[in-house]
């Protein structure tokens, strides 16, 4: 049923759901509906009684990551090993992503602290500067600076040199 589906993914950490495509009280279309309302990174593979079109169709229009064919063992254990290494894959990606995110927060905590003038620039824009840059070039508060070409804060001699720089650089 619905309540021991559930119930079952609140008790431990799951990384598969292996369903059939029986048609019983609690459906394969059901368990993905649950987890995606309950926003869980499960990958769920179907197992069809034949290979056809109609049932392999069905269960990817119900968003099943595979659908296999019961008599293929060894398409199912293929189908396993790629789902939990695409899951594996996703998590790493979500942790890097995370790791960034506080990454991100730190290097704007020391850049904000600094008293070295530190800015940042993409290749014609200033995109991010700290009070000390600011301070350098007569501003009371960096966030004034954001979008100012990078030509205001070269002297007119130097902006051949720069975009030179520029260019090597990237």
């Amino acid at each position: 049923t619905e309540n021991e589906f559930l119930e079952a993914l609140t008790e431990r950490s799951w990384d598969l759901v292996i369903c059939s495509s029986e048609r019983q009280a609690f459906t394969a279309k059901q368990a993905m509906k649950s987890l995606k309302r309950m926003n869980k990174d499960i990958p769920v593979i179907q197992l069809v009684p034949h290979a056809d079109s109609m049932s392999l169709l069905q269960g990817l229009k119900a968003h099943m990551q595979a659908v296999v064919p019961l008599e293929e063992k060894e398409l199912l254990l293929i189908t396993i090993r790629r789902e939990l290494e695409h899951l594996e894959s996703r998590r790493r990606m979500r942790q890097a992503e995370s790791l960034l995110v506080e990454l991100e927060k730190r290097i704007q905590v020391l850049m904000e602290r600094s008293t070295l003038a530190i800015a940042y620039f993409d290749s014609k824009q200033l995109l991010l500067a700290n009070n000390s840059f600011a301070h350098l070039f007569g501003y009371e508060d960096a966030e004034k600076l954001q979008g100012k070409m990078i030509e205001q804060f070269v002297v007119p001699e130097d902006k051949e040199e720069l975009h030179e720089q520029i260019q090597t650089f990237a």
